[in-house]
């Protein structure tokens, strides 16, 4: 097809090519934009063990090889702790330090003192708060 049977408005001008300064200039933000994406689609695989647990897989197939590779590179990751559960309650534990900030007036009888969301009486009823918001701790 010809483009000069094309309506102007579809007929695009010559493409010229960026000047040589702007094609430097804009190289920092393409790299970043390049390594961005690169670690995004790489930490996104680390997941693919855990779907591997949802499907029933051929043993030996393409499929099941994938996902045993991706669970190599997911256990290998595992002390640098990339590509786990994230969230507010992804790591539960039984035992937590707790910080007690006391004031004293004459450096004989202290006060505790409390704070908004400082885990205080742990037998008490837990406090309000809106649906979807975590409150983070005080201190």
């Amino acid at each position: 097809l010809d483009d000069s049977l094309l309506p102007a408005s579809l007929q695009r001008p010559p493409c010229e090519p960026l000047p040589h300064w702007m094609a430097l200039a804009l190289l920092p933000a393409a790299v970043a934009l390049g390594l961005w994406l690169t670690a995004a689609c790489g930490l996104s695989l680390l997941q693919l063990p855990r779907m591997g647990a949802l499907l029933r897989l051929v043993k030996g197939s393409f499929l099941d090889r994938a996902l045993a590779l991706a669970s190599d590179a997911h256990e290998a990751l595992h002390p640098l702790g990339i590509g786990h559960s994230y969230g507010p309650f992804a790591g539960m534990t039984a035992f937590r330090w707790e910080l007690i900030f006391a004031t004293s007036w004459d450096g004989e009888v202290w006060e505790q003192l409390e704070f908004p969301y400082k885990p205080g009486c742990v037998d008490g009823r837990p406090r309000w708060m809106p649906l979807g918001h975590f409150a983070r701790l005080d201190w």
